[in-house]
């Protein structure tokens, strides 16, 4: 059975599962590695498509959303200045009095007296100058068209009539400029600059934002034209970012899947390792018992086949153990093995009786104890 067992355990090592586990990992391995090259390069054209339907909605959805914010802002700005200027038309022409014209020209006396030139732009000077270019009185307004202009007794009724659709483009940038380098609140300190303002910023508004309409609506008409045609393009690259998305979901799970066969794949190669070591370990240790077993059973058998003489031997040397001395009972044991050789009877070579009637652990007793040979 021992001699069974170990052929056994030597043969399913041979034969073990090793070198399948190992091919099954390597088999696992490379759908692994096909599995993430499959999902890195469904994300790096899940990432193409997104990029391209990001510049796609910027030039078409996003360009085509600012350019209508721009128009209705700026119509809603138009539309509010409208209001502010019929407010302050009714102001200039109603509201507009003689001691807002007296002070109106004590200031332009003050800052501009006569044969003086404009140095500093000051807010008399500033206002000067706009309402010489609202009036079309002046391109290019002089310290002496400020004058004139400031001190025209019918500044305000001719400010109320001034039509802001018919302002160039030209007027409107010089007065863009003015109103630039000023501020709404240097006109404050004064009731009648205020009142002049008041119709003057608004008429720049209404003015500017009537010229800039046009080429605003006509490049939102352009977009309109082109979301229509595009639409249908957005659209397709929208539903092809879906469907990446869930193809590349689905290769994750997939490939969740595979590294989860891996995971156990590897598993049973590391224990078919160890339970290979342990059957090498178990077949050295047999092979050892194998040999022991073997001298053993050599040893068992040349007893058994000098058993009959090691008995006759046996039993003579106690026929002649009391009666006779040491040499005598030499000399008769000699005897007895030549009788048995000559019958061809198997002895002991080397019997001793006391290695056949003592037991072992009596013997060892001797000898460790006793120091006995």
């Amino acid at each position: 059975d021992a001699h069974l067992l170990l052929e056994t355990t030597a043969t399913e090592y041979a034969n073990g599962d090793r070198g399948e586990g190992e091919s099954r990992l390597q088999a696992v391995q490379e759908g692994w590695y096909q599995k993430s090259a499959s999902v890195a390069a469904k994300e790096a054209e899940l990432k193409q498509c997104e990029d391209n339907l990001r510049v796609l909605s910027e030039e078409v959805i996003e360009r085509h959303q600012t350019a209508q914010v721009q128009v209705g802002a700026l119509e809603a700005l138009r539309d509010q200045s409208a209001k502010e200027l019929t407010e302050s038309r009714m102001q200039l022409v109603s509201g507009f009095s003689k001691a807002d014209l007296g002070e109106l020209r004590a200031l332009v006396k003050a800052q501009l007296p006569a044969g003086a030139e404009i140095e500093t732009r000051t807010p008399v000077t500033a206002l000067g100058e706009l309402c010489c270019l609202a009036l079309r009185s002046s391109a290019r307004p002089a310290a002496a068209d400020v004058r004139a202009v400031l001190g025209d007794q019918l500044l305000h009724t001719k400010l109320a009539a001034i039509d802001p659709s018919s302002t160039t483009a030209e007027t409107v940038d010089a007065m863009g400029a003015i109103l630039h380098s000023v501020d709404r609140s240097d006109f404050l300190d004064s009731n009648a600059l205020n009142k002049i303002a008041g119709a003057i910023y608004p008429l720049y508004t209404i003015a500017s934002s009537t010229l800039k309409l046009p080429a605003l609506k006509d490049e939102l008409d352009r977009l309109t034209t082109q979301k229509e045609t595009r639409g249908t393009e957005v659209e397709l690259m929208q539903r092809q970012s879906v469907r990446l998305k869930r193809e590349l979901e689905s290769l994750r799970e997939e490939a969740e899947q595979v590294h989860r066969e891996l995971q156990l794949a590897q598993e049973q190669v590391t224990t078919a390792g160890e339970r290979r070591e342990r059957a090498a370990n178990f077949m050295d240790f047999a092979s050892s018992e194998r040999g022991r077993w073997e001298l053993e059973l050599e040893l068992m058998t040349e007893k058994l086949r000098c058993l009959v003489g090691d008995c006759i031997l046996s039993a003579a040397s106690v026929l002649y153990l009391g009666r006779y001395s040491h040499q005598h009972r030499t000399q008769l044991l000699e005897h007895w093995r030549a009788m048995l050789s000559r019958a061809e009877i198997r002895h002991s070579a080397r019997w001793e009786l006391c290695e056949y009637w003592v037991p072992a652990v009596a013997r060892h007793r001797w000898h460790a104890e006793q120091g006995l040979p």
